[in-house]
């Protein structure tokens, strides 16, 4: 089995399909990075002890420290079309003003927040 970008070997196709993930289309993530909406006003720790933005999926609620993880999220739980789509309706959070595209999205994401969260 070859890759067909850079013909390199592989002894099955689904070795392949993961070469192909894994470093093809790594860059063109890095190019062209799956879009975000910006960091809520929510602080946390992160692992080094530093305060650290929240940032939160608008498709549905998930709640991530690095943005990365979250395009990371958005490439495998939500496909092109369903990041592309329209908003059903906006929907801003009062605590952190994180902003969502569904209501769902807004209920999962109030399951984050506790009274001893920090905001700017």
């Amino acid at each position: 089995f070859r890759c067909r970008q850079c013909s390199v070997d592989f002894f099955s196709e689904a070795a392949v399909n993961y070469h192909v993930h894994n470093n093809h289309k790594r860059v063109g993530t890095i190019l062209a990075p799956t879009v975000t909406l910006p960091p809520s006003k929510k602080i946390k720790m992160n692992n080094n002890g530093e305060p650290s933005s929240v940032y939160y999926c608008h498709l549905c609620g998930m709640e991530y420290i690095v943005k990365f993880n979250l395009q990371k999220h958005l490439e495998v739980f939500h496909n092109q079309e369903e990041r592309n789509k329209p908003a059903e309706e906006l929907v801003k959070c009062m605590l952190c003003d994180a902003i969502f595209y569904n209501r769902k999205a807004y209920q999962t994401h109030n399951l984050h927040h506790t009274p001893q969260d920090l905001y700017i």
